[in-house]
């Protein structure tokens, strides 16, 4: 009876043995997809494949020459507006307007210029400093936003619109050039806005 419980015993610790004998630092071989979470997914989360991604987005050209500043998309922009002045003048009615090379200093952005080619141009408009016949008296409500730009033939059309508080302005655009003999004109999206209305002399052309 003594001699069976003892073979029993060594037969057990043998077992255990080599059960664990695998788990020691020597015997353990990295996964290519190990992670140390411990969430226990059956499906390996493939660490190389996300690795190899982040190293190719290292050595991918810049769009820009400056990392911070926004890429120079033809459209609308919410972060390009008027550079602050001490005094403007209504190009069109209601209406300081400029219009000039993408890194003009008349312009201000919000994360600095970007780099633009000769094809496209920028223009910056705002209601502030300038008289506004048929507008609010508190240049402070006075919202106007660029909420179109339209080519016409060679033209170049900038549309506005008033946009009620809590809305963010577009007070810039990066435009294209107009074609040779294409002009750049400013108009108002609804004929009741005070913003460059049309005279007698037609629409108002800034370029």
């Amino acid at each position: 009876m003594f001699q069976r419980s003892w073979l029993l015993v060594a037969v057990a610790a043998a077992s255990l043995m080599s059960a664990t004998s695998g788990c020691g630092g020597g015997g353990y071989t990295t996964d290519i997809y190990w992670t140390d979470s411990a969430s226990g997914d059956s499906e390996p989360k493939k660490v190389r494949k996300i690795e190899e991604v982040d190293q190719a987005a290292l050595t991918a050209e810049p769009l820009t020459q400056s990392p911070e500043a926004p890429s120079a998309l033809v459209g609308v922009r919410h972060d390009l507006m008027l550079a602050p002045s001490p005094s403007r003048t209504a190009r069109c009615s209601c209406l300081a307007v400029e219009v000039g090379d993408v890194q003009d200093k008349r312009f201000q952005w919000v994360a600095g210029a970007p780099e633009a080619g000769n094809g496209v141009m920028a223009v910056a408009l705002s209601a502030r400093g300038v008289t506004c016949e048929g507008g609010n008296a508190d240049e402070e409500k006075r919202r106007p936003s660029i909420s179109a730009v339209d080519q016409e033939g060679n033209d170049i059309v900038v549309e506005v619109e008033e946009l009620p508080e809590g809305r963010p302005l577009a007070s810039g655009a990066v435009i294209p050039r107009p074609a040779g003999g294409g002009a750049i004109y400013v108009k108002a999206r609804k004929s009741t806005l005070p913003y460059a209305r049309a005279t007698a002399a037609g629409r108002c052309k800034v370029f």
